[in-house]
């Protein structure tokens, strides 16, 4: 046996005549107050896209962050190999100080007469190797263009 079709107006008028209705006071201004927001989104969309596509986008920049991605890598494997303990230049391996003190007693065992006669130690502070290591790691770096200031 066939259904008969529902009729939609009779459910409607139903629905309205038991379903009392509200007066919308704020319709208008909620329409506008959504078509402003919607407008500022574009233009905010709009200028940051033209400012990445001045800055971001370029292909000269980012060759330029590439290359600064690149070099900060470098460095930081470089920096990273004084806590490795599998780097022959992790810093607990570095005798820096009693390399630096026996220099300091083979000079003065050699120039003893001089020194005690000056009373003054003319022979400087030993540059040991490990300093040289650092001045040669941190000199480059001062004048790279791929490392930012900040």
């Amino acid at each position: 046996m066939p259904r008969a079709p529902l009729r939609v107006e009779s459910a409607r008028a139903t629905i309205n005549s038991h379903v009392p209705q509200t007066a919308d006071k704020y319709g208008d201004a909620l329409k506008i107050v959504q078509i402003a927001f919607y407008i500022v989104g574009a233009i905010v969309a709009i200028l940051t896209y033209r400012a990445a596509r001045r800055g971001l986008l370029n292909t000269v920049n980012t060759e330029y962050q590439k290359r600064v991605m690149d070099r900060l890598h470098k460095l930081s494997e470089d920096l990273y190999s004084e806590f490795d303990p599998s780097s022959e230049t992790y810093w607990p391996r570095v005798h820096a100080v009693p390399d630096a003190i026996a220099h300091i007693n083979d000079v003065f065992e050699r120039s003893r007469d001089e020194i005690l006669a000056e009373r003054k130690y003319y022979y400087g502070v030993p540059v040991t190797k490990d300093v040289e290591r650092l001045r040669r790691l941190l000199d480059p770096v001062t004048s790279d263009p791929f490392i930012p200031d900040h």
